[in-house]
């Protein structure tokens, strides 16, 4: 566990901190009008599903699952020169709307102290929803050709409709990372698939360490279709 935890958070820091890096090249060249026509735009849409996947929080919520619809725009960065293996920045902004579902298993101080009566504790989580923003760094490799593996990692802000834990939150950071493989099925539409690890902190500290990190946490497999404009 420990070890599967280094790589997420290396992996994460790789592809998101050198994605951040590249910010100010993306907005110059959305403002610059030759530089803009030759990067590549997409707007797309996406569909998720998966179960629990503890990385770094205190226990593993199992018995749940997610499910989330999203839409996107995606816009190429830099002109994909790089010594080595070819490869391109990209960067997301997506908007998910997530469905968990199931039931969990929850310790005695995460439910209020009037319901506390020996467990075991069970929350339901059917009929709860989340809604997210975020920010998804990408590289591609091989970006010239017709099927491409791709890398991501992303942050987002999200909102939930209730709290799953007695000292949890309504709104929650959220953090993704993963990695698929994208292909074209005709000159402007391609479509790719990806396996997505999701926290999202629900309270407690965000720290590799802190045994109060109780956010869940999940690996799903994600489908999607872009278009170029």
């Amino acid at each position: 566990m420990r070890f599967c935890k280094k790589i997420f958070v290396a992996w994460f820091a790789v592809v998101f901190l050198a994605g951040g890096g590249v910010w100010h090249t993306a907005q110059a060249e959305e403002t610059n009008s030759v530089a803009a026509s030759k990067a590549k735009v997409w707007y797309g849409a996406y569909v998720s599903g998966g179960s629990t996947k503890r990385l770094w929080s205190v226990k593993e919520y199992t018995g749940y699952k997610p499910g989330r619809v999203g839409l996107f725009r995606e816009a190429e960065i830099g002109d994909g020169t790089h010594p080595g293996i070819p490869w391109r920045w990209s960067v997301r902004y997506e908007l998910m709307c997530e469905r968990l579902s199931g039931t969990v298993e929850l310790v005695e101080d995460q439910v209020p102290p009037d319901e506390r009566t020996g467990g075991p504790y069970m929350k339901s989580l059917n009929g709860l929803w989340q809604l997210a923003g975020l920010w998804v760094p990408r590289v591609v490799f091989f970006p010239n050709s017709p099927v491409r593996p791709s890398l991501h990692a992303g942050i987002g802000l999200s909102v939930m409709n209730e709290k799953i834990l007695e000292e949890g939150t309504y709104y929650n950071f959220n953090f993704v990372g993963g990695g698929g493989v994208e292909a074209d099925i005709s000159k402007l539409w391609s479509v790719f698939v990806d396996c997505r690890l999701e926290h999202y902190s629900n309270g407690g500290a965000m720290s590799l360490t802190d045994k109060a990190v109780i956010g869940l946490e999940s690996i799903s497999c994600v489908l999607g279709v872009r278009r170029e404009f």
